[in-house]
C-alpha cells in the first residue's frame, strides 16, 4: 500500500522491518511500542476502508 500511496518503496518502513527482525532475534530492543504498531495497523485499515468506499475516514475513530 505504501508503494501505491507514495509511488516508491519507503525506506523507513524497510529500516523498521529490519529492526523488528533484529529484536525478535534478541539482538536489539523493539523500535516501536505495541500501541504504535497497533495504531499503524489501524491507519492501514482506515486507508483501505477509505479507498474501498471512496470516502474520508476520520482517524480519531480508528486509533486505539
Amino acid at each position: 500500500m505504501a508503494n501505491f500511496l507514495m509511488g516508491d518503496a519507503p525506506v523507513t518502513v524497510s529500516a523498521v522491518g529490519t529492526s523488528i527482525v533484529d529484536a525478535v532475534n534478541g539482538d536489539t530492543a523493539l523500535p516501536v511500542t505495541l500501541i504504535e504498531g497497533v495504531n499503524a495497523l489501524d491507519m492501514a485499515q482506515a486507508a483501505t476502508l477509505s479507498t474501498h468506499n471512496n470516502k474520508t475516514v476520520a482517524l480519531a475513530g480508528v486509533l486505539t
